[in-house]
């Protein structure tokens, strides 16, 4: 190679390493922030038209499919989200502070859940079936109590997921001539007798001799519950020709009834999931791999689940999926949370850096603000643990809101504002004054939102939910699109 040509080659390598590395500081969110136009103006978590039985089965009693196939919590079969904390018994595993989710293709009429609970909370599940909820309702409401806090034998439940029986059906894809009739034409389609069908196989008739029918295809396969016996009879023609019949059909087995169908089941803090049980013939399947940006958001007890009526109606789920963010969106509220009180959000760090989002938002400072903790002490903590997300996490971009509530004065609020402004790659961060939104009244807490759990509670119940998600998702979907085309 000459010198001209390998310094040429040595250019294309260097320029080659630089897109690559151009490539990964701008990958987090790119296409997303490329297709962004705005948040969808609703939620649009749709409730199922058509949901299956779903009951709990006694306490402490075995599956009551009969020669059923386990399939183990671990399994591959199962699609794990969020996090997952093993138990002290093995048969089980925990949905910790982040809200477990597995995900799977079922094929077959049910499936039954081994769950458990080890809080004393009232605590359930929601459960989407092809990407529609079954019921806004917890599901230890609508279906039954949990047993007791425990997660011995005696406590287990199953939860059935009943879809009804499996109707195979059957299509003609061939058929031959039996007897010939007479009077048809090239072009007539016979309409066949028989069988029990929601719609009826059509012949169309491809050749004739004198009237008489030589040859014929499938022109309408049918769908049969009950196909009719050979020969195969006419029942109507388009032309005048009578006496044909078929023989020889051959039938193809489609889909039943019961076809693949995505279950995902989001499991509370503290609701435990101990594997499945199918019946005979049924399968499991992981779930298709998805390549949305990953999207975490932290909080304290406003975050978690605390007054929302179900699992996935928090303002941080109708965030993700009004941003259309919710393929991988990780929860992460703890109740208690701050940036240093109750209980401070540096616990938090290491697993969100072990979830290794490319979104995050922390939406923390209302119990900082309630315990009047100093406000430089909170400045100099916010910048602290944004920088040590950011030294693990350099691609990552974030959002810091709040306080939710508590902060009447605007001190706690101004204290994290700073926080964030000191700390490294601010091209990278972004703040929102939730106190300059309206959505909070310190007088009489969330009445602006028709919510009133009482005097002095700051946390909002769903219909608080709904607004805090309606009024956040534009402003974290701009700062997130923004961010993510900046170097």
């Amino acid at each position: 190679m000459s010198m001209g040509n390998l310094a040429f080659a040595q250019l294309g390598s260097l320029r080659t390493q630089a897109g690559q590395a151009l490539d990964a500081a701008r990958s987090p969110g790119l296409h997303w922030a490329a297709t962004y136009r705005g948040p969808l103006a609703d939620d649009p978590l749709a409730l199922a038209t058509a949901a299956p039985g779903v009951t709990m089965g006694a306490v402490g009693a075995g599956t009551t499919i009969s020669g059923g196939l386990a399939i183990a919590n671990t399994a591959a079969q199962i699609t794990r989200l969020g996090a997952w904390q093993a138990t002290s018994d093995s048969v089980f595993i925990a949905s910790d502070r982040t809200g477990g989710r597995i995900r799977f293709n079922l094929f077959g009429p049910r499936v039954d859940v081994r769950v458990a609970r080890s809080t004393t909370s009232t605590r359930g599940f929601s459960i989407l079936v092809d990407g529609k909820l079954l019921t806004r309702t917890p599901f230890d409401q609508a279906v039954a109590a949990f047993a007791a806090k425990s997660t011995a034998s005696s406590a287990r439940q199953w939860m059935q997921i009943d879809f009804g029986a499996n109707t195979q059906t059957y299509a003609l894809v061939r058929a031959s001539v039996g007897v010939a009739g007479t009077g048809y034409a090239v072009g007539d389609t016979i309409t066949v007798a028989g069988g029990t069908f929601a719609s009826p196989a059509v012949l169309r008739v491809t050749g004739v001799n004198a009237g008489a029918v030589t040859n014929v295809c499938v022109q309408t396969p049918g769908s049969y519950t009950l196909p009719p016996n050979a020969p195969l009879a006419q029942s109507t023609t388009s032309g005048s020709g009578t006496g044909f019949q078929a023989t020889g059909p051959i039938w193809q087995k489609l889909q039943s009834t019961a076809t693949r169908r995505l279950i995902e089941i989001v499991f509370d803090y503290g609701t435990m999931f101990g594997g499945l049980t199918l019946p005979p013939g049924s399968a499991v399947t992981a779930a298709d791999p998805v390549s949305s940006p990953k999207l975490v958001i932290a909080g304290d007890s406003i975050t978690e689940y605390l007054m929302a009526d179900y699992a996935v109606g928090t303002w941080a789920w109708q965030v993700a999926r009004r941003l259309n963010l919710a393929e991988r969106f990780v929860p992460y509220g703890t109740a208690g949370r701050g940036w240093l009180m109750s209980t401070p959000f540096s616990l938090d760090v290491a697993g969100i850096i072990a979830e290794a989002p490319d979104f995050l938002v922390i939406a923390l400072g209302t119990n900082d603000a309630l315990g009047a903790v100093d406000p430089a002490t909170l400045t100099a903590t916010v910048t602290a643990r944004l920088n040590e997300l950011r030294a693990a996490l350099p691609a990552v971009r974030i959002v810091v809101a709040g306080p939710f509530a508590g902060d009447g004065s605007g001190t706690a609020t101004a204290a994290i504002a700073a926080g964030v402004a000191a700390a490294n790659a601010p091209q990278w961060l972004r703040f929102i004054d939730f106190r300059a939104l309206g959505v909070y009244s310190e007088t009489s807490p969330w009445a602006c939102v028709g919510n009133t759990p009482s005097t002095t509670d700051v946390h909002p119940s769903q219909a608080g939910h709904d607004v805090i998600g309606a009024a956040l998702a534009p402003l974290i979907g701009a700062a997130f699109r923004e961010m993510a085309l900046v170097l």
